[in-house]
């Protein structure tokens, strides 16, 4: 995937295939890098191309507003990976926007050699896609008979959307228009309850994608290594996708608030509760509670405690934070609070917990 600059900007913008010094820091090892700046700011790319897939490192240091247009040569099907930053965008042929969100991950499809456009205000955005050949999902789903309803979505859309955009080039504006309508369609299918591709990013995908950006060892081995490690994204992936399916829509909503926002502060500038959940949702309390008991055997502040201390366990073995700082991070009451549940759990002080489980 390659992003076009607005053509009044194109000539005061400069294409390089290095990193300039004051984005070495973002440096991956093994990757092939495209950089460009202009009055906008700069973004690059990095990625590493096998013949069935392709991993892309995205960061955009914007500056100034700016609309730039991503376009491929080929259909894409990917597995995006918000970082940091939202990115509305607009597909062609499609009058509703799609958000690309921070901390989420799912599955798009991006039309070839089509008007895309994404929206940046000032802000550095991160990002991470791994985009799949047809037969590589195809051979995950024969692997996977668990997962293929889940799989024949995206490779449904993956093939309507070829058939629907060689039909439209075919035709001309009228075939857009189409093609419009029916991605229209099935965004309206999502908002209306039909189950969606989009996850809350969770801690083992954040330590998969430490991993391949962690990667020293021999070069030669760099691509294996990823495959591997692209692997465990989508089982994990489509996991939790199958797990998803099982939970009463409220609790659904609910689990997902809790994950993106467990560290978030209220308006009180307190770690949300349970109360600011339900006042989101616009849910009755009781009955929400009810079916997260029958549900996880759990009320919600129990869950959302055991939200945090999950990701603060992870902290702890992965690492080196003070218990402050990882009590802050995790939305905990504060170290004291963190060292009680570590020993009522483990009956070891954090210090002993994070030695005897460090890196697992």
């Amino acid at each position: 995937m390659n992003f076009n600059v607005p053509p009044e900007m194109e000539r005061n913008t400069i294409t390089s295939h290095t990193l300039p010094e004051k984005y070495k820091h973002y440096s991956i090892k093994g990757t092939d890098v495209t950089y460009r700046e202009g009055p906008f700011g700069a973004f690059f790319k990095q990625e590493v191309v096998d013949k069935d897939w392709i991993i892309g490192w995205l960061n955009f240091d914007i500056k100034k507003k700016v609309n730039l247009f991503p376009i491929t040569k080929d259909p894409l099907l990917a597995l995006y990976i918000g970082l940091e930053g939202n990115i509305p965008c607009d597909l062609q042929g499609s009058p509703l926007k799609l958000m690309l969100p921070e901390k989420r991950l799912g599955f798009y499809y991006v039309p070839p050699s089509g008007f895309n456009k994404a929206e940046f205000e000032p802000y550095h955005y991160t990002s991470l896609y791994i985009s799949f050949s047809h037969a590589f999902i195809t051979r995950f789903r024969e692997k996977y008979t668990l997962f293929q309803p889940l799989l024949d979505v995206p490779l449904q859309q993956y093939q309507q959307y070829s058939d629907a955009i060689k039909a439209a080039q075919a035709k001309g504006h009228e075939g857009y228009r189409e093609f419009g309508a029916m991605v229209d369609k099935q965004e309206k299918q999502e908002a209306e309850g039909v189950q969606g591709l989009l996850l809350p990013l969770g801690s083992e995908h954040t330590e998969i994608i430490r991993q391949m950006v962690g990667y020293d060892q021999n070069p030669g081995w760099l691509t294996p290594y990823l495959y591997g490690q692209i692997w465990l994204m989508i089982v994990s992936y489509f996991a939790l996708m199958t797990e998803r399916g099982a939970l009463p829509k409220d609790v659904l909503r609910a689990v997902d608030y809790m994950q993106t926002h467990y560290a978030s502060l209220n308006k009180n500038h307190q770690p949300v509760t349970p109360t600011d959940v339900v006042a989101h949702l616009k849910a009755d309390p009781r009955e929400l509670n009810r079916q997260f008991n029958e549900t996880f055997g759990k009320n919600m502040r129990e869950y959302l405690t055991d939200l945090r201390f999950a990701e603060a366990r992870f902290r702890l073995r992965r690492t080196d934070n003070k218990l402050s700082a990882i009590a802050a991070e995790t939305g905990l009451s504060g170290p004291s609070h963190l060292t009680k549940l570590i020993k009522a759990e483990y009956g070891l002080t954090p210090a002993q917990y994070r030695a005897k489980y460090r890196g697992s």
